[in-house]
């Protein structure tokens, strides 16, 4: 789980409701906001950042799963987990919030560690895809850096070894120390940058060892 503080929108039109599930979770260390009307969720959500949401279905003015798919619908909102926690248990409700996209569906009243075992699974879950990622884009980064950077100084070995060759075969002596100058300052220059990039790649994937002294 994520060492940094974890923010949980709960949105039910009973405030009663909202305090069981807001006791149950701050013991847990979460950081709790709550909303007991729809278009004020909508809004908190859009600009605010809440690592997960917990639902209600039965609200005012439009029903959690109207919420849902707005908020599913928004390209910086759509990957919080939302949990529908309702009293309503029929199948159909249960297949729909699904199927706008919650990840899981608590039934009241509930058990308060059922509660906290959920929010706990789909919260490490969350961290997970987010730390992948990262991961994947610093990958991609790491590759584009390598395709641009060492392209270049490559091209200048080569071409320089070329130049260098064809001097000796002509026995120039003094173009040909020139050119052997040339390839190995770029021999060491991209050896550094590679060494850089090395210990670039070591520091995004936290990876790096470090010895103070």
């Amino acid at each position: 789980m994520s060492e940094r503080e974890v923010k949980i929108l709960i949105v039910d039109d009973f405030q009663y409701n909202i305090q069981i599930v807001r006791n149950v979770l701050e013991q847990e260390g979460y950081k709790i906001d709550a909303c007991t009307n729809s278009v004020a969720a909508i809004n908190k959500v859009f600009n605010g950042k809440y690592d997960l949401i917990l639902l209600d279905i039965l609200m005012p003015e439009m029903d959690g799963f109207e919420i849902c798919t707005i908020i599913k619908s928004n390209q910086d909102t759509k990957n919080i987990p939302i949990i529908f926690l309702t009293a309503i248990d029929e199948d159909n409700n249960i297949n729909k919030g699904f199927k706008v996209g919650a990840v899981d569906y608590i039934i009241k009243p509930f058990r308060s560690q059922e509660l906290v075992s959920r929010v706990k699974a789909h919260l490490t879950i969350k961290f997970q895809q987010e730390e992948l990622m990262m991961q994947n884009a610093t990958k991609d980064k790491f590759f584009s850096i390598i395709a641009h950077d060492l392209k270049n100084p490559f091209n200048q070995i080569i071409g320089f070894s070329d130049l260098l060759l064809r001097k000796i075969q002509n026995d120039e002596k003094e173009k040909s120390i020139r050119f052997a100058q040339e390839i190995l300052t770029a021999s060491k220059n991209t050896y550094i940058l590679l060494e850089n990039l090395l210990e670039w790649s070591l520091t995004q994937t936290n990876r790096i060892v470090f010895l103070p002294s």
